[in-house]
């Protein structure tokens, strides 16, 4: 229900210009997001599953205060893996996200917590994860390529 309306599910990249000035990799990440304008809601999602609320920016006096509960890292596949038997419309982004949190943590335990480069190879698996997540969240964006 909640998630399914109201949430998002995705691959966020940063490769900001200071990364880039270094030569690092771009950093990719799995997260959830839930925005509604019930705060109580998300706080007890939040109590559950733990995670980050913060209130959104009003870009509009006619627009309601709403709030974002984004959920990363180990709480994801928790949650992810406890929501995945109520999702309909976000069960593929769901799947995907456990498929890239799994290759993640293959991935920490190969490189470790070091700043040494990713191999080609990973780097483009990250990257068709990232692709993948873009058009299973905005599947327009195929048909506009198609066009």
């Amino acid at each position: 229900g909640l998630l399914d309306g109201e949430g998002c599910i995705g691959v966020y990249k940063l490769h900001d210009k200071y990364m880039k000035s270094r030569n690092w990799n771009p950093r990719y990440s799995a997260y959830v997001a839930i925005v509604n304008t019930n705060k109580e809601v998300l706080l007890w999602v939040k109590k559950l599953y733990g995670g980050h609320l913060m209130e959104k920016k009003l870009y509009s006096k006619r627009w309601r205060r709403s709030y974002c509960l984004q959920i990363r890292d180990n709480a994801l596949k928790v949650f992810l893996n406890e929501m995945m038997p109520y999702l309909i419309i976000k069960r593929k982004q769901a799947k995907l996200m456990l498929s890239f949190w799994g290759n993640m943590k293959k991935a920490a335990a190969d490189y470790g917590r070091t700043r040494q480069r990713l191999s080609t190879k990973e780097l483009e698996k990250r990257e068709r994860y990232y692709q993948k997540s873009l058009l299973l969240n905005h599947p327009q964006r195929l048909s506009e390529r198609i066009s």
